[in-house]
């Protein structure tokens, strides 16, 4: 039973691009600090901030499209981080890609907030 459960953490680990990095730099002794480390770029945030106004209002409206405009602007946020990460794991930028960590884990949770909003837009 203990080896299946292994094997499914595994699993999981490798199925998420985030825990994937997650794990790759704890491997090289390097800790993400997702608690306690919350500086982000500035510009990064002010995006954030400004995604989250647009989410309220898309759900306030229930409007759809503004909301899979919202997602699929995500979803490229995202691809974007996940190339830079790779990118900084190749060159061993191991601190580097841990800040680039820390905004896609931001990124992630928006994509949960998004996912919220269209449940309960279709109930």
């Amino acid at each position: 039973m203990q080896l299946a459960t292994r094997v499914n953490e595994a699993y999981q680990t490798l199925k998420s691009p985030l825990r994937r990095a997650e794990y790759l730099l704890h491997l090289q002794g390097v800790d993400p600090e997702f608690e306690t480390n919350t500086a982000m770029p500035e510009e990064f945030l002010a995006d954030q901030m400004e995604k989250r106004e647009q989410l309220e209002a898309a759900v306030a409206a229930s409007d759809w499209q503004r909301l899979i405009a919202l997602s699929s602007d995500l979803r490229q946020g995202q691809d974007s981080l996940l190339s830079k990460i790779d990118r900084q794991l190749e060159a061993q930028g191991w601190n580097e890609a841990a800040a680039t960590l820390r905004q896609l884990k931001f990124l992630e949770k928006l994509g949960e907030e998004i996912g919220a909003a269209e449940e309960s837009m279709d109930s």
